[in-house]
């Protein structure tokens, strides 16, 4: 039996990594009886930045380390729920090197990187093995995600396109992802869309936690919370009349949030953060996984950028078109002075034809349901 195995960030202590792989292992597990596992992979940069203490290399670095040590219990607590979901996943044997993966690849007919941002080459967690840079394996690229990094314009180009011609099937997630891969190996790049989106609501729900806060409240879920956002929050909170809840205590500390009122969910990881925005009465996100979650639960949610020109990141606007939400999509300052509380309208109408055609994808090149 053909044995796949699948390299992302699976074990990043961040939701929407988190979700995504486990997604897709599902997908082929359940819906294609395919034996597959996800390789244990966590380089030594990607485990020091989801420590709560490290060895510091700045000032900055010593304070946030002296920030986490006084709410440690609190953030470990937090992240518990990371640990824990990774027992969901079937996974290899641990491994952190490159010798090690170089090795470990031997073992698979096929190896699939992807999703998520796994091709961002300015990623902190980001290393030349997410590119698969094996001998005599099948690759495939899926749904994968380059952030707002365009290779062709990086000093590695020429090694990046040498990776990349190797695929024999790529997709990418994002309408800038597809022109830039285009223009670095000239083929015809697939769109595919998340993993978390080929997966049902009822699916999800089998793995969701039960409601963690009993008022009704507002979810912010961000990459990144920073004063300015924080006052908005705040104003939120007072306009519409609810708390507002985070669940990153790393953030949540590190920001002093609770001095603006902000609350910290008690727990956190994937199956809580399913919870919270499962039970929100309203979420407010600046990340893709949010996006696509509130969707999935069909929340009245809206994506706040603080600067709505975002050059060549596009991840955001892309999902909210494929999903015909794009006016989900608003600043800072229109969030101020809007209605939020204006439900979205749901339809599977603008997304159908991208899951369909995700789904062809993967038959057809990891598979093998379809012929060339």
């Amino acid at each position: 039996m053909k044995k796949i195995g699948i390299l992302t960030f699976h074990a990043s202590h961040n939701c929407g990594s988190m979700l995504q792989a486990y997604a897709l292992q599902k997908i082929l597990c359940n819906k294609y009886k395919i034996n597959n596992e996800i390789i244990n992979y966590s380089s030594a940069s990607q485990q020091r930045m989801y420590s709560i203490l490290y060895k510091p290399n700045s000032i900055k670095e010593l304070f946030r380390n002296f920030l986490n040590l006084l709410f440690y219990k609190i953030i470990n607590d937090n992240e518990l729920g990371y640990k824990k979901f990774l027992t969901k996943f079937e996974l290899s044997k641990s491994i952190s090197t490159s010798d090690e993966l170089q090795e470990q690849s031997k073992n698979y007919d096929c190896i699939i990187t992807g999703s998520d941002q796994v091709w961002n080459i300015n990623a902190m967690d980001f290393d030349d093995s997410y590119m698969l840079p094996f001998d005599k394996v099948k690759k495939v690229a899926y749904a994968v995600s380059l952030g707002a990094s365009n290779p062709n314009c990086s000093k590695k180009r020429e090694k990046y396109k040498k990776y990349i011609e190797a695929f024999s099937a790529i997709s990418v997630r994002e309408g800038n992802a597809r022109e830039w891969i285009s223009q670095l190996i000239d083929r015809q790049i697939d769109l595919c869309v998340d993993p978390t989106l080929l997966l049902r609501k009822n699916e999800w729900l089998k793995i969701t936690n039960p409601p963690l806060i009993s008022e009704p409240y507002i979810f912010w879920y961000a990459m990144t919370y920073k004063s300015d956002q924080a006052e908005l929050l705040k104003f939120l909170s007072k306009k519409y009349n609810m708390p507002v809840y985070v669940m990153n205590a790393k953030e949540w500390s590190r920001r002093l949030l609770f001095l603006r009122g902000i609350r910290l969910a008690p727990s956190g990881g994937p199956e809580d953060f399913l919870s919270l925005v499962n039970h929100a009465s309203m979420v407010i996100t600046s990340s893709f996984h949010g996006s696509v979650f509130s969707y999935i639960f069909k929340k009245n949610f809206w994506y706040i950028s603080l600067n709505k020109t975002k050059g060549n990141d596009d991840r955001a606007t892309f999902l909210l078109d494929q999903l015909g939400l794009a006016e989900r999509y608003i600043s800072a300052e229109e969030a101020r002075n809007a209605d939020l509380s204006i439900n979205p309208v749901f339809d599977l109408i603008h997304i159908k034809p991208f899951v369909d055609h995700s789904f062809d994808f993967i038959e057809k090149n990891i598979i093998g349901l379809h012929e060339e």
